[in-house]
Order: structure tokens, then C-alpha cells, then sequence
């Protein structure tokens, strides 16, 4: 990882975007045990190498891929609703996948 690779992943912009899977997960009643940063080398999407990883157990991960654009511009508001959105609906998909997996009681 390069020193602007760093930067970008620790600047107020990630923090931000962070903060907000952590909000939202528990807005929707999610147990997020962590929520982190880190470029891949060879991302799946070439303009997006920045992901974000939201572990919610030993097996469950969701992973975001963001541009530098993304993120920079979540800072300025440029991005901010595309971002939000992207996670907003990937929490949600999650929730109720698992929803439907677990067993409902019926006494």
C-alpha cells in the first residue's frame, strides 16, 4: 500500500463512511463486530481497489469496493448518496437473507 493509499483509507472521509455502517448495522438491528479498510491489489472492479470490509460474525463478511472518488467525495457531499445507498441495500439484502434462513417459531 502506497502513503496515498494510507491516506485516503485514514482520512475523515473513510472514518465517516465507516461510521455509517456501523450506524446503520445498528439501526437495523445488525451486530457488527468490526468494520475496516484495505486496498486490494488486484480488486474485482479496476477503478474501485478501496474496500471496506463489515464482519458480522466468524463467517459473514460484506465487502464495498469504492473508488478514490467515492470516497474523497463523501467528505464534499458529492458521493454521499450513492455510497449510502449501495450499503444501505447490501445491509438490508443481508438481513433479510438471514431472516429467511433462521427457523420462525410457531408457538
Amino acid at each position: 500500500m502506497n502513503s496515498e493509499d494510507r491516506d485516503l483509507i485514514l482520512s475523515p472521509a473513510a472514518d465517516q463512511i465507516r461510521d455509517y455502517c456501523y450506524e446503520l448495522g445498528h439501526q437495523l438491528g445488525l451486530e457488527l463486530e468490526c468494520v475496516y479498510w484495505g486496498v486490494d491489489k488486484e480488486p474485482r472492479c479496476p477503478n474501485a481497489p478501496y474496500k471496506l470490509t463489515v464482519k458480522m460474525g466468524p463467517q459473514e463478511l460484506l465487502w464495498f469496493w469504492l473508488t478514490e472518488g467515492e470516497i474523497a467525495g463523501y467528505i464534499t457531499g458529492t458521493s454521499i448518496a450513492r455510497v449510502q445507498e449501495r450499503i444501505r441495500t447490501e445491509l438490508e439484502a443481508f438481513l433479510r437473507d438471514d431472516l429467511e434462513e433462521s427457523p420462525v417459531s410457531t408457538e
